[in-house]
């Protein structure tokens, strides 16, 4: 199992005992919400965590995997940077030491009518087995159309 380096942002008051869960957790305010950034043990208790927000009234709007903190000396940052095709041959010898990952990753783009339907969608996922990398929410995803 490997630890996650996390940050969700959330909209709603965090009750007393989700609050106690946070144990590590940094938060901060952000545009009319706020962000939690910290560490889970792994995606099961991730997943959990979100769950529990959730069952608590509190939206979550945005969860993103961070790359852990680098240890002193390291580095200060990391550039992260998809590029289309399998072209890590082409790329390791202009880089050198830079790490090159060929891993395939799955957009899924689906329509949700609330948070219960969002959920469900992540139930299904983690039932199938498969590690959520990040969820991102369109504010408009939960706006009734005008008629």
């Amino acid at each position: 199992m490997t630890a996650l380096h996390v940050r969700i942002g959330v909209r709603g008051e965090l009750p007393s005992a989700v609050r106690e869960e946070l144990d590590g957790f940094v938060e901060s305010p952000a545009a009319g919400a706020r962000l939690l950034w910290g560490t889970v043990p792994d995606m099961a208790s991730l997943l959990g965590f979100l769950e529990r927000l959730h069952m608590a009234g509190v939206a979550v709007e945005d969860v993103e995997r961070l790359l852990p903190r680098q240890p002193n000396g390291a580095p200060s940052a990391t550039a992260r940077i998809q590029v289309e095709g399998y072209v890590a041959d082409y790329l390791a010898p202009e880089f050198g030491a830079a790490s090159l990952d060929e891993a395939v990753c799955t957009t899924l783009e689906v329509a949700v009518a609330d948070q219960d339907a969002l959920f469900a969608v992540l139930a299904r996922l983690e039932e199938m087995a498969l590690e959520v990398r990040e969820v991102h929410l369109r504010p408009d995803a939960w706006c009734p159309t005008k008629d």
